[in-house]
């Protein structure tokens, strides 16, 4: 849903769109016991390296909160944040499906001990179907207003700086983490301590986008085309080279201390992509742009339901369509996921965004204030 105050930035719906689309076929491409083709190792290297970045498609989850840096540094640009309001406002973004999905995982699974009252938990993981990400999203939730003020600076050179310093600090920990463990893996992906590196990435992308969002000069349609191509290129021979040496669950860049800096390097690539893109695609309104732009506002639903639709998509694949594309594994599930499953998932998630998620967000409250008059400025919703 668009945001009622009037910012409708299009390329953001077409990353989150990108992001949804990684953790689907992350999750759908490994999933075991498929009776249409052979189960796919997690160390499985595409023959190609833009392949890597979606056979770990883990990555989204980092692409994700690059975007809820950027957001939040967007919208709240020169405004005071009413902490109770903004907070009603996550609620009613995440709870709705998050009580739905926990319900039926109670009842189907038993997920007694890993229910919604789990959600607040520091270590990450612990809840259901995936929505460790949205306990680590809360977290930041809850801690942007009170550290916005810590990490703007008077001037761009002082925000970068600080914002370097904090994710300083979260690199330091891992690095400690990883002297004493001798692995760094679990806290670097699943919990804040790795996770921060992108909060803040986005952060730093969304002071840019501010700066040069009304700037239509060639030479910064030039510099953004340039950094979006380097960023991209790079994301892909990086999560390529962890591909090659194990991938996600592999043992030796975690026990080599890659984990260590991994979370800073992807998320400053992330950030430069988001940066880049949302200033290219500004006046990108038409027709497929504007689709792109619906499966990233349903993006939400897709990365909920996901964990339901494409074992039920499995099923109906195995029992009635049963196609070969192919005898490698990877491109007979990769071709089956994109032609098949994702489609069944995006009709599910609209569905869900119409009827459940749309409902709650209409009750969403102002809750940013013009910070020099608050008591006559009129709040806004975002």
């Amino acid at each position: 849903m668009k945001p009622k105050q009037g910012t409708y930035i299009i390329g953001l719906d077409h990353l989150r769109a990108l992001a949804a689309f990684l953790v689907f076929f992350w999750h759908g491409i490994h999933v075991r016991d498929v009776p249409f083709v052979r189960d796919i190792p997690f160390d499985t290297v595409p023959s190609t390296w833009v392949g890597s970045l979606f056979e770990e498609g883990w990555s989204g989850v980092t692409l994700f909160i690059t975007i809820t840096g950027f957001v939040f540094t967007v919208l709240t640009a020169g405004k005071q944040i009413d902490f109770l309001p903004f907070l009603k406002n996550r609620v009613l973004r995440l709870f709705p499906l998050i009580f739905l999905m926990t319900l039926y995982a109670v009842h189907a699974i038993g997920s007694t001990n890993t229910s919604l009252f789990l959600f607040f938990g520091l270590l990450g993981g612990g809840t259901v179907y995936g929505t460790w990400t949205l306990a680590v999203e809360f977290q930041f939730y809850l801690a942007y207003p009170f550290l916005r003020n810590t990490l703007e600076g008077s001037s761009a050179t002082k925000t970068v700086l600080r914002c370097a310093l904090f994710c300083g600090l979260f690199l330091m920990l891992r690095y400690i983490f990883f002297i004493d463990k001798g692995e760094v893996r679990a806290i670097a992906y699943w919990t804040i301590l790795g996770q921060a590196d992108a909060f803040i990435a986005g952060i730093l992308a969304g002071h840019v986008f501010n700066t040069h969002r009304h700037r239509h000069e060639r030479s910064v349609r030039a510099v953004s085309v340039v950094v979006l191509v380097a960023a991209g290129t790079s994301l892909v021979g990086v999560y390529h080279w962890l591909n090659i040496h194990g991938g996600f669950y592999g043992d030796a860049p975690d026990q080599g201390g890659v984990w260590v800096y991994l979370p800073t390097v992807t998320a400053a690539l992330w950030a430069c992509v988001v940066g880049s893109y949302t200033l290219l695609a500004q006046r990108l309104f038409g027709p497929i742009s504007r689709a792109l732009g619906y499966i990233g506002a349903i993006s939400y639903s897709t990365y909920m339901l996901h964990f339901l639709t494409v074992p039920m998509c499995n099923y109906l694949y195995g029992e009635y369509v049963g196609f070969q594309f192919s005898e490698v594994p990877i491109r007979q599930m990769g071709l089956t996921l994109l032609t098949f499953h994702y489609p069944v998932t995006l009709l599910v998630s609209a569905v869900s965004y119409e009827l459940i998620e749309k409902a709650f967000l209409r009750k969403r409250v102002p809750y940013l204030l013009d910070p020099e008059i608050p008591a006559l400025q009129k709040p806004v919703i975002a």
